[in-house]
């Protein structure tokens, strides 16, 4: 009953349930519902804490309510699912608090950050390729212009981080077969819901009697409808 009441903007709405269990007819139970509706709130502000390097664009681009709106429990549950499938937060508190209006809320978004970056080394050996290694580097929180300001910067989470971007560079060589590639993906080119992505990589092996290369890259674009 609250989750409905909560569709229409009455954040406040209270259900007290009761139960009386009457002496006849035998096993039966009556119930009351108690319901104090109080008044639509309206959304005043949505704020953000605990993106210590996340930017708030990347939270907030995927909430689908807005300040103004009528406070929808549905609304706010959705856009909790999409910034958890971000997979960039490892905690996710939503607190709905007073606003400074006569009958409006705050939502408060708490988040706690998950790792984002990982880097990949290794070595092997088969016998079809000899040996072989593997350097890779992998950020699903990237962020292209937010470059390092100095030396120090590049060992700490906060350059290349945060703004919701893709970033894969990897470099396999070996023996007889070699390989590097990097992929990007921007999910909001533009700041809308249009997706670019870009890879190129290359492929070299020694056969016995020649070596082979090859390359090759590719564009894609993806617009997220509503």
């Amino acid at each position: 009953i609250r989750t409905l009441y909560g569709k229409f903007g009455y954040i406040d709405c209270n259900v007290d349930i009761r139960t009386h269990f009457p002496a006849q007819p035998a096993g039966t139970v009556d119930i009351t519902y108690d319901i104090s509706e109080g008044k639509p709130s309206y959304l005043e502000r949505v704020i953000v804490s605990g993106n210590v390097k996340t930017r708030d664009k990347v939270i907030r681009r995927e909430m689908t309510i807005s300040p103004g709106d009528l406070m929808d429990y549905g609304a706010i549950k959705t856009s909790m699912d999409r910034i958890g499938s971000s997979r960039y937060f490892q905690k996710l508190e939503p607190e709905v608090e007073p606003g400074l209006k006569a009958n409006t809320k705050n939502l408060h978004i708490k988040v706690e950050e998950a790792p984002t970056g990982d880097i990949r080394v290794g070595g092997g050996y088969s016998s079809n390729s000899g040996f072989g290694g593997i350097l890779e580097f992998s950020q699903n929180n990237f962020d292209i212009s937010k470059t390092p300001s100095s030396f120090s910067d590049f060992f700490t989470s906060h350059s290349f981080a945060g703004g919701g971007q893709y970033m894969r560079i990897y470099w396999q060589p070996g023996i007889t077969t070699s390989q590097k590639g990097i992929q990007f993906t921007e999910p909001y080119l533009f700041n809308k819901p249009l997706e670019l992505s870009a890879r190129y990589s290359t492929f070299e092996r020694k056969w016995l009697d020649y070596n082979e290369a090859r390359d090759g890259g590719s564009f894609s674009f993806a617009y997220r409808f509503p």
